[in-house]
């Protein structure tokens, strides 16, 4: 393809489709063209994710992976993934994935399309390969540190992660020869100055690799609020979607009463898992009994997690599953669960997990951060409330108390979800995004294009 210009008839093969999106009868014409992609991992772990050899780590990989098969591949003679970490390996007939050392040596000659799977990578591209190429970039969320509300921050501070955790012994003698009001002191201003250099940074990121991109796609409406107005004409929102045939209503057969709380997240500390001990010994010290967390997920914090469950004796109501997959095991853990909660800190776009839990027909208690305030209606769909032990404890405990508000919470976010995230209308606002990049010569893209109203 000469970018900027025509089209090579090097690709004889044409897909013509006919596309219903919001009422517009579309006709699709796309010449089959090749297509990278580039993205931190797909195949194969990393850091604390290593032992699990190649199953996808988290929302962004599962995104990627559904965006191959259900978008990309309609309209693709070729895909390779490149990927800074991870392992080689064919993917599809289609698609293959291959490791690089070095992004910035990355060539992109002979591709008609570059998909960015996290906006940040597009810094450590050349600007030179970029230019050759029409480029779109993912963006999953704005990863910025946890707000500095007193609720966060306390409960950020009681659990040990204001300093890193090589800090400890710089705590311990602070406190030796200052006492313990220093110590806390020095642990506030330090988590404040280092999540302000944190927020900078970030925003800044975002700002700057728009200008490298035709176009931005991001998961969630909250991320704009970080992106300059100049800037803002490059970005589109597409929410995230769920697979209505993988993740659907059904009822757990067993005759226990035990309540059954899932937390699908990672053992990470913006997915907030780190208060799930503290949160079943609050509910049991309010008098609940019968109820347990299903932690599903890997990472850094399951020492901390499994030391805290036996501090606070609460290891017959925290079970620790590790690492599901998303495809084999996750549905079936979405339907013997009786609530789904998503307790994130931080750095999180419309949640995978939030949807799946309502496609699913279950009460969900998340936390009002970033792309999660744009899922549905508070008390209507979900109940969320601020990163606090407190309140998520009692949106739980009322989900426990109430079976009509259960039932009707359930309900509305599954008819929710049905209307509003389905894998079909997310295909279909994609197809029409690379619809237009590639047969749309020097012309933005109008805003009407993707802006679609949800409906409750």
């Amino acid at each position: 393809m000469n970018h900027k210009g025509g089209y090579e008839e090097r690709v004889v093969h044409t897909v013509n489709s006919q596309i219903l999106l919001d009422g517009i009868q579309v006709c699709r014409n796309v010449k089959l063209m090749r297509v990278a992609v580039v993205t931190p991992v797909f195949l194969g772990g990393f850091g604390e994710f290593t032992h699990l050899k190649g199953a996808l780590i988290g929302g962004a990989e599962v995104y990627l992976h559904t965006f191959i098969k259900e978008v990309l591949e309609e309209v693709a003679s070729e895909i390779v993934v490149y990927q800074e970490r991870g392992f080689s390996a064919r993917f599809s007939k289609k698609t293959s994935v291959k490791t690089v050392s070095s992004l910035k040596a990355l060539k992109l000659d002979g591709f008609d399309l570059a998909i960015i799977n996290k906006l940040e990578l597009a810094s450590k591209l050349s600007r030179s390969q970029l230019s050759r190429v029409r480029s779109i970039a993912i963006h999953h969320g704005m990863s910025t540190p946890p707000a500095l509300t007193l609720d966060a921050l306390k409960t950020y501070y009681e659990h040990d992660h204001a300093f890193p955790l090589r800090g400890r012994k710089i705590r311990g003698a602070i406190r030796r020869f200052f006492g313990r009001r220093i110590e806390d002191l020095a642990r506030v201003l330090f988590w404040a100055v280092k999540n302000l250099k944190k927020w900078k940074t970030a925003v800044m990121e975002v700002n700057r690799c728009s200008d490298l991109v035709d176009c931005v796609v991001s998961v969630d409406k909250d991320s704009l609020r970080y992106v300059h107005p100049s800037r803002r004409v490059k970005w589109r929102v597409i929410y995230n979607f769920v697979d209505l045939n993988l993740f659907k209503p059904s009822f757990r057969d067993d005759p226990s009463k035990e309540k059954r709380i899932l937390v699908p997240r990672n053992l990470t500390t913006y997915r907030g898992t780190f208060i799930i001990p503290k949160l079943a010994y609050l509910l049991k010290r309010w008098g609940y009994r019968d109820f347990k967390f299903l932690i599903a997920g890997s990472g850094h914090l399951r020492p901390f997690l499994e030391r805290e469950t036996e501090r606070l004796k609460v290891s017959e109501e925290v079970a620790l599953c590790g690492h599901q997959d998303h495809f084999r095991d996750m549905p079936r853990l979405y339907a013997e669960s009786d609530i789904v909660l998503v307790p994130s800190l931080a750095s999180e776009g419309t949640s995978l997990a939030v949807l799946e839990g309502m496609a699913s027909r279950k009460p969900v208690v998340t936390t009002d951060v970033g792309g999660i305030k744009d899922i549905g209606v508070n008390g209507i769909h979900k109940l969320s409330s601020p990163f606090n032990i407190k309140k998520i404890g009692r949106n739980i405990a009322r989900l426990m108390e109430d079976e009509d508000l259960t039932e009707r919470i359930s309900e509305a976010g599954y008819r929710y979800v049905r209307r509003n995230h389905n894998l079909q209308l997310w295909k279909e606002r994609w197809q029409r995004i690379i619809d237009e990049m590639l047969l749309v010569e020097e012309q933005p893209l109008p805003v009407e294009l993707i802006k679609v109203p949800l409906t409750i």
